[in-house]
């Protein structure tokens, strides 16, 4: 991830995703590196081993990592700020 994220324009906003049981590892590794998150059912519907999971309880697990981490989820208009969509 470091040398995809060191190949990024300088200023860009980006986020990543991994499949499967990486999910909330990469998670972490998107918020270490400055990136943001993706979390969904299309990319593992599980939650834990033989644990099928919503997608409700994929996002409430990353945002717990995230939150954990120091970092915090923006709400939407601060999303629309960073993105440029809104001032």
């Amino acid at each position: 991830m470091l040398a995809m994220v060191n190949a990024l324009p300088h200023g860009v906003a980006w986020t990543s995703f991994a499949l499967g049981r990486m999910q909330m590892p990469w998670v972490a590794m998107s918020v270490l590196h400055g990136g943001n998150v993706r979390v969904g059912l299309e990319d593992s519907i599980y939650l834990d081993k033989g644990q099928l999971a919503s997608n409700e309880e994929l996002v409430e697990n990353a945002r717990e990592v995230v939150e954990r981490m120091g970092a915090r989820i923006l709400n939407t208009n601060e999303a629309r700020v960073k993105l440029g969509l809104k001032k």
